[in-house]
C-alpha cells in the first residue's frame, strides 16, 4: 500500500502485513483454508482477504498493538455466497464495495459496510481467476 506496506497471503491460513524493514506489523487470522489474496483499500484501516475456504473477509486494523508489536486486525465481515474457492478480491475506488471471483464461475459484488450481496454475475462460463 503506497509503497509503505506489503500484504502476503499464505497456505498457513493467514495473511500478513509487512513494513519496509521486513517486520510483520499485522497478522490476519480467521480463514479455515489457504488465503489466496490480500488487498488494501484506499482507506488506511480497511483490508480484504479471500480464501480457498469459499469466503472473503473484510478486516479493520486496530490502533493498538500486541506486546510483540504486531498490530491487531479484526475481521468485521465474512462474505459467504461462493460455492468454490475464491481466487481474487478487489475494492472499488471508494472502498464502498468489493468484487470477488471464484472457481464456481461467478463474480460477486458486495457492499463493504454491511456485506450485502449487490449482484452475482454468471456469464463467464469457466473459472474466474482475477478481478
Amino acid at each position: 500500500r503506497d509503497g509503505v506496506l506489503l500484504g502476503t497471503a499464505s497456505a498457513d491460513r493467514t495473511a500478513r502485513i509487512w513494513n519496509r524493514s521486513g517486520e510483520c506489523t499485522a497478522m490476519l487470522v480467521g480463514h479455515s483454508k489457504a488465503v489466496r489474496r490480500v488487498r488494501f483499500s484506499k482507506l488506511t484501516f480497511l483490508l480484504a482477504t479471500c480464501s480457498a475456504d469459499c469466503t472473503a473477509k473484510l478486516w479493520r486494523l486496530a490502533d493498538g498493538q500486541t506486546a510483540a508489536g504486531v498490530e491487531q486486525a479484526q475481521c468485521y465481515l465474512t462474505l459467504r455466497g461462493h460455492t468454490a474457492p475464491i481466487y481474487d478480491i478487489a475494492f472499488d475506488r471508494d472502498a464502498a464495495a468489493v468484487a470477488t471471483v471464484s472457481s464456481d464461475k461467478t463474480i460477486q459484488l458486495w457492499r463493504t459496510p454491511d456485506g450485502h450481496n449487490l449482484r452475482k454475475l454468471t456469464g463467464q462460463g469457466t473459472e474466474v481467476l482475477s478481478v
